[in-house]
């Protein structure tokens, strides 16, 4: 049976809010929802998830209507599309993605002047990474209501995807010049700042989202993560602890405290956190990753790589986690074993400049230059001024005798950061090198 966002039945539910005493939805009840028409945030459908079949539509009143417009019945062919809807819940919630698409289809052929058909639709091709193809259905989704606040939304949050961060900032203006009180496009607004860097901005959009509705935890977590990369740990850590007294079962959360607690070398701390949040959900990947990389920096190298693992195993082809396990195997000194992992992740993103001159620092290690240096090159390709990838070059090019070269490589990282210690000691190393072979 569906749930909504507070994880009760819709049969909990009546028009002044939901039955369950210890019920904190975070969108607020039917009664808020009414209270404040104008936000689409509080009645969202991708938070109260569709019907349920024991929900007594006849007995909403036209507040309810108006946000499930697919479920007024308003035609004969309501009975196919309640079970369609119902069907689409399922396959939503584990993410069969494929089917999605298919129901979708299905309630569009039935009503094709369904919006939230279209939305879902597109949610399902985003997350197949079909872009182009979800941006069409949300202005499908748009043709039909041009204020529907929650497909503008999601076309930014898709632009976003797309690293068309420009475009993105104008949708979520769009949406909240229709609601200012669009809590969620205030949040992702936020997201695409904190990507262009522009801090203080993103800070004042969560700042903004919690005025509005302050047990929404996603700004709380945001704000945390934008501490974190300005180097405010403590204070992040301060946001994460609010989080969570709200909501302490979000696992995000709690990964997000974990990682603050290793960047501020509380390992043990960090590990409870992972821990906590892989109670909660044991196939999250994210805390799997996080847990695993506290694990390697403990020099706990099997438990690492028991994480790991694990995380593969329910997303094989996720590159943070090949990502994670080829570095734990190339701290663990398991070279060739690590190669493999980098020409694994590689297959996926075989432009990952990163990546790339993470296979040629392994390559120089296994004495492999000459496969090191094409490797090397092509990362400077696509990242010219990567400063790590420059002083790889030079180590190379110092390994295959070519002093000056390296010298000059050595020297264009300490242009970029003059206390840059192994380019200092290596430049040193090819200048004496270079003496002796004279």
């Amino acid at each position: 049976m569906s749930k909504c966002a507070c994880g009760h039945l819709f049969s909990r539910h009546t028009s002044s809010g939901c039955r369950e005493s210890s019920c904190s939805c975070t969108y607020g009840t039917y009664a808020q929802t009414n209270q404040n028409p104008g936000n689409q945030s509080l009645f969202d459908p991708l938070d109260m998830m569709i019907s349920d079949p024991v929900f007594d539509i006849e007995s909403i009143d036209k507040q309810v209507q108006m946000a499930f417009p697919c479920y007024v019945k308003n035609d004969q062919s309501w009975n196919e599309i309640e079970i369609l809807w119902d069907e689409f819940h399922e396959l939503y919630e584990n993410k069969k993605w494929a089917k999605v698409l298919e129901v979708t289809d299905k309630i569009i052929q039935i009503k094709p002047d369904d919006q939230y058909a279209y939305m879902y639709k597109a949610y399902a091709l985003d997350e197949l990474k079909q872009y182009e193809e979800a941006i069409r259905c949300l202005d499908a989704s748009l043709d039909i209501d041009e204020k529907f606040v929650r497909a503008i939304h999601i076309k930014g949050y898709i632009k976003d995807n797309m690293k068309r961060y420009d475009e993105a900032l104008t949708c979520f203006d769009e949406a909240l010049e229709i609601d200012p009180r669009y809590v969620r496009s205030l949040n992702s607004k936020g997201i695409t700042l904190r990507i262009l860097k522009r801090y203080d901005e993103a800070l004042t959009c969560f700042d903004e989202a919690l005025e509005i509705d302050p047990r929404y935890t996603k700004p709380l977590r945001n704000i945390a993560k934008t501490k974190r990369i300005l180097g405010s740990n403590d204070e992040a850590l301060t946001y994460l602890v609010k989080a969570l007294e709200i909501d302490p079962r979000d696992k995000i959360a709690l990964n997000s405290k974990g990682i603050t607690l290793r960047i501020l070398k509380r390992y043990d701390e960090a590990l409870t956190c992972f821990d906590e949040a892989l109670e909660i959900d044991p196939r999250y990947t994210r805390a799997l990753r996080s847990k695993g990389i506290t694990l390697r920096i403990l020099e706990r190298y099997d438990e690492a790589l028991t994480c790991f693992d694990e995380a593969l195993e329910i997303d094989p082809r996720n590159d943070l986690s090949l990502w994670g396990k080829a570095k734990t195997l190339k701290q663990d000194g398991k070279y060739n074993e690590a190669l493999l992992y980098f020409d694994k992740e590689l297959e996926i993103n075989p432009n990952d400049a990163t990546v790339l001159n993470s296979k040629a620092w392994l390559l120089h290690l296994l004495e492999r230059y000459d496969e090191a240096l094409i490797t090397v090159n092509k990362s400077l390709s696509i990242r010219s001024n990567h400063i790590d990838t420059i002083h790889t070059k030079g180590r190379i090019l110092l390994k295959l005798k070519q002093y000056d070269n390296a010298i000059h490589y050595f020297d264009m990282t300490l242009k970029i950061d003059p206390e840059y210690k192994d380019s200092i000691k290596d430049r040193q190393l090819a200048a004496d090198a270079a003496k002796l072979d004279k």
